[in-house]
């Protein structure tokens, strides 16, 4: 079952993802964001959490509706938990419809080469490779 979560009702699963996050975050969030951010953020209705829980998966995506100078874009910030070839497709198929009713012109992810391969069969390819270079002795 997956269900998406933004300030109404995100206290109903925080205490369940929260280590989650915080455990992967400073991976996955690519000091661009502390956790406590990304929950400020989806308490502001800014950013949405998507949880899939099964008994034998469990996958989190937060994602954000980033509005750009000529359209408007879903960008999923990042993914987490276990067992993704279970949720990773149907998570993202519901982020798509999701954006499609936000008005958005195309769903971008910031993930790690593997996903590519996962996410093959559902219509992602790459496009551009995101390169960054950490100044200041930050890693």
């Amino acid at each position: 079952m997956i269900t998406c979560y933004d300030g109404r009702n995100v206290q109903q699963i925080w205490p369940r993802v929260e280590k989650w996050l915080q455990d992967n975050g400073a991976r996955l969030m690519r000091g661009n964001d502390s956790i406590d951010d990304v929950k400020r953020s989806i308490d502001e209705s800014h950013s949405q959490l998507w949880v899939y829980e099964s008994e034998t998966a469990l996958g989190i995506v937060v994602s954000q509706v980033v509005q750009y100078p000529r359209r408007k874009v879903c960008f999923i910030k990042f993914g987490t938990g276990y067992n993704a070839k279970e949720w990773a497709i149907a998570i993202i198929a519901l982020i798509e419809k999701f954006a499609e009713h936000s008005d958005c012109g195309a769903v971008e992810i910031c993930a790690r080469p593997g996903w590519l391969k996962l996410l093959a069969d559902a219509g992602y390819g790459s496009r551009h490779i995101l390169l960054t270079k950490e100044l200041g002795g930050s890693t």
